[in-house]
């Protein structure tokens, strides 16, 4: 006779848990396919890393008594590459709307890290760009950055790290 009760079956892939029913499993094999497996391990390896990054990057946010959200930083990370920019190509790069960015940026204009200037020729058009004191974070910030990869990747041999970076920008090159 067939129990009624699932057995719900684990399927471990490093610290990535999932727990699957009897007749999934029965339906599909008992391992998931190679594709469906290493899309798993991708998945959880990607987000252990960001996860520690966000962590460690967490405590470097705070400026001047000034809390600031990751968002925030990346912005003006954002900004120290590509200079000034209007609201509306800081909105379309963030993913957000206008009406949503601009309290983002009176916030940061507030603590003195961003200005809005217009443009000389159509003064409808204002762009943000950063304030010395916005550099200055950045600049600050970007070293410890570093500092704290440089770390991460001492502890992998040389050829592991080559083998990281040339996979990840292979990643980000034909995403």
């Amino acid at each position: 006779m067939k129990s009624s009760v699932c057995c719900k079956k684990m399927i471990a892939i490093k610290r990535c848990v999932t727990y699957y029913c009897c007749s999934e499993i029965e339906k599909d094999g008992p391992f998931m396919e190679e594709p469906q497996l290493m899309t798993e391990r991708f998945y959880s390896a990607f987000r252990q890393v960001q996860y520690l990054l966000r962590q460690q990057l967490q405590p470097h946010l705070n400026y001047n008594g000034l809390q600031l959200t990751r968002g925030q930083f990346y912005l003006l990370s954002h900004l120290f590459r590509r200079g000034p920019l209007m609201i509306t190509e800081l909105s379309e790069w963030m993913n957000v709307r206008p009406a949503t960015m601009s309290p983002i940026v009176d916030r940061l204009e507030k603590h003195l890290l961003v200005t809005r200037n217009k443009d000389s020729k159509d003064r409808r058009i204002v762009y943000v760009g950063l304030t010395p004191n916005g550099k200055s974070l950045v600049q600050e910030m970007e070293v410890e950055w570093r500092q704290m990869l440089s770390e991460h990747l001492s502890r992998l041999t040389e050829q592991e790290q080559e083998l990281v970076i040339t996979l990840l920008e292979k990643f980000a090159r034909e995403s």
